[in-house]
C-alpha cells in the first residue's frame, strides 16, 4: 500500500526537480495532480518551496533597464580575475 501511496503524491526528490517548472506553472500535465498534493502534505516541501519563491521574487526586483551598463556575471568575474592576475586592487 505504500507503494500506491508513494505513487500517488510522489517523492520529495521527485518534487524538489519539479519546483522551478511548479513556480512558473509548467509542470507537465502528467506530473501536476502529484506535485500538488505531495506540496499539500510535505512541510519540508513547502518549505523549500517558499524558499524558492522568496529568491525569484527577490531576483525580479534586481532586473535592470537595458540602457544601464551592467556587465554579466561571467564578465565581472572574469574582470576580477584579470585585475588579481596583474595584482591590482580589488
Amino acid at each position: 500500500m505504500r507503494a500506491l501511496g508513494h505513487f500517488w503524491t510522489g517523492s520529495c526528490h521527485a518534487t524538489a526537480e519539479l519546483m522551478s517548472a511548479q513556480l512558473e506553472n509548467e509542470v507537465p500535465l502528467t506530473q501536476r495532480g502529484r506535485v500538488r498534493r505531495h506540496l499539500a502534505r510535505c512541510a519540508a516541501c513547502q518549505a523549500v518551496l517558499r524558499s524558492l519563491e522568496r529568491v525569484v521574487a527577490e531576483l525580479r526586483t534586481l532586473r535592470r533597464d537595458d540602457d544601464a551598463p551592467f556587465p554579466s556575471v561571467a564578465d565581472a568575474v572574469v574582470a576580477r580575475v584579470r585585475r588579481e592576475e596583474l595584482g591590482a586592487p580589488r
